[in-house]
This record gives C-alpha cells, sequence and structure tokens, in this order.
C-alpha cells in the first residue's frame, strides 16, 4: 500500500511537471512562427534571383502551410479540454509539426542551394544556423524537439558541404559536427534549467497548498472553540479573533479587528500593555487583569 501511493505520488508530480513542460513549448509556438514566416520570406526574396521559381514557391507555400496547421495545433492545445485532448497527444502533434519544419528548411539544402552562386549559399547557411540557434533556444524545455528539428539540418547542411568535393567543404562539415555538439550541450543546459525552475515552482505551490489547508484547519478549530481568542500585537490592536470571542463582547469580527485591547479592557492602559510586552521572554506566558 506504501509503495502504490509512493508511485501514485510519484506519477502525480511526474505529470505536473510534463504540463508545465508542455505550456512553455506551445506558449513560445506562435512567435517561433512569425520569425519562421519572416526568415522565410526573406529567402523566397534573396533566392528568387538564382532558383527555380516554381520550386522556390512551392517550397515557401509549405511553409505557409505547415505554420497555418501548427497554429490551429495550437488552438486546439488551448481548448484540449473541449476537444478531449490529451496532453501526451498534443505533444505528439507538436513534434511532427517540429519534424514537418525541419525537413522544409533541410530542403533549401538540397533543392534550393545555388551550386555556383557563393553569396547567395551563405544566405542560406546563415539562415540554416540561426533557425537551429533559435530552434534550441524555444525547443529545450522537453528533451526531444530541439534533437528532432536541430538533427536533419545539421545532418543535410554537412552532407551538402562534404558533397562539394573540396578541402574545405570537409573542414566546414568537421565545424558542423563541433556546432552541433555545442547546440545539444545548449539544449541539455536549458533542459535542466528549466526541469529545475518547473521543480521549485511546484514545490512552492504545493507549500502555498498545505499552508493555506493548515490555515483553515485552524480556523476551523478556534471558530469552535468555547473560548475567546483574541491575537492582537505589540500594540495592542488585533489582528484576528474567532466566534466566540465576537459573541461574547458582542462585536463582529470586522469591528474587532478595528479595536485594540485598550477598547475593550478598562482596567489596562497603553503604558501597561507595553510594558508587559517588554518584560515577556520566549516561550513564557503573561497574565493581565482588567
Amino acid at each position: 500500500m506504501m509503495t502504490s501511493t509512493t508511485d501514485q505520488a510519484l506519477t502525480s508530480h511526474q505529470n505536473a511537471i510534463f504540463c508545465e513542460q508542455i505550456q512553455l513549448l506551445y506558449g513560445g509556438l506562435k512567435v517561433a512562427l512569425a520569425i519562421t514566416l519572416l526568415v522565410s520570406a526573406f529567402l523566397l526574396l534573396a533566392l528568387w534571383p538564382v532558383a527555380n521559381h516554381s520550386i522556390l514557391l512551392t517550397w515557401f507555400g509549405g511553409m505557409l502551410v505547415l505554420t497555418g496547421l501548427r497554429l490551429v495545433s495550437y488552438a486546439l492545445f488551448r481548448q484540449r479540454m473541449r476537444f478531449r485532448l490529451g496532453l501526451h497527444r498534443c505533444y505528439q502533434i507538436f513534434v511532427v509539426g517540429v519534424l514537418i519544419a525541419s525537413l522544409l528548411w533541410c530542403a533549401t539544402l538540397i533543392w534550393l542551394f545555388p551550386l555556383e552562386d557563393v553569396k547567395h549559399q551563405t544566405f542560406i547557411i546563415f539562415a540554416l544556423v540561426g533557425m537551429c540557434s533559435g530552434g534550441v533556444t524555444t525547443l529545450s524545455f522537453k528533451r526531444g524537439p530541439s534533437l528532432v528539428f536541430i538533427t536533419p539540418i545539421i545532418l543535410t547542411l554537412g552532407w551538402r558541404f562534404v558533397s562539394m568535393g573540396e578541402t574545405w567543404g570537409i573542414s566546414l562539415a568537421a565545424a558542423c559536427i563541433l556546432y552541433f555538439i555545442g547546440l545539444v550541450i545548449s539544449s541539455r543546459h536549458i533542459f535542466h534549467n528549466t526541469l529545475q525552475n518547473i521543480e521549485l515552482h511546484l514545490k512552492s505551490s504545493e507549500q502555498s497548498i498545505v499552508i493555506e489547508d493548515n490555515e483553515r484547519r485552524l480556523r476551523t478549530i478556534l471558530d469552535t472553540a468555547a473560548d475567546a481568542f483574541f491575537l492582537h500585537d505589540e500594540t495592542g490592536r488585533f489582528l484576528d479573533v474567532n466566534r466566540q470571542a465576537c459573541l461574547s463582547l458582542g462585536y463582529t469580527r470586522q469591528e474587532l479587528l478595528q479595536l485594540s485591547v485598550n477598547d475593550i479592557e478598562l482596567g489596562i492602559n497603553q503604558q501597561d500593555v507595553e510594558q508587559v510586552w517588554g518584560e515577556i521572554e520566549k516561550g513564557h506566558s503573561v497574565t493581565m487583569s482588567g
């Protein structure tokens, strides 16, 4: 029984972490899609003089269609309870969208790469390097998506360099490997930092719930007590009272919280209260008569 309870608590905690991770992934989706369309539009304009127009427009149209579908997935995620769509299914849809986006970027290196134009080659390479860096930043909240995005692009980029058959091409392919390793390391750091922040947030939320529950129980105990209870500060002003205190004095709780000890105890003045507070020691009690 103890093992079963522990397993259930662990599963609940893991589900809470998973939920936070998916929220973060979808939370940055709209900005990522806007940047994707912007870079795609720049590539369309830059490659128009040197690329096959039919292929270029087909590629850009694919980007537009994918962006629209991913926006639909975002809307479904926001309304997942209405459509009874589980978080795991939302995550699967997200990863599929990431993979298709990666393959479309790879297409620029296969069908849109101008073999005889170094200037436009450089433009494509810089665009893809930037997209990979941005992908690591926005997709590393879980382990999988960032690797799904950058791995096909880096492999295709390395293949393109090697296929040039030059020594400098081999060197650039080796640089791609080093760049990929750096991206993976960065992704791991982002993942672990995010996971730590999520766990701290969940722990803080759990502690807040426990504190609120304890306060609610204490309030119930005090309000059902037969004795009057008064909590006041060092000046004598009331901070809290229970139900019996209100009944015994004929005040409402809101009215008592506007008063102090001096207002209900005629035989005690402010100087008496301050003197008692000055003499009291931690762990000891003091009785005042009034």
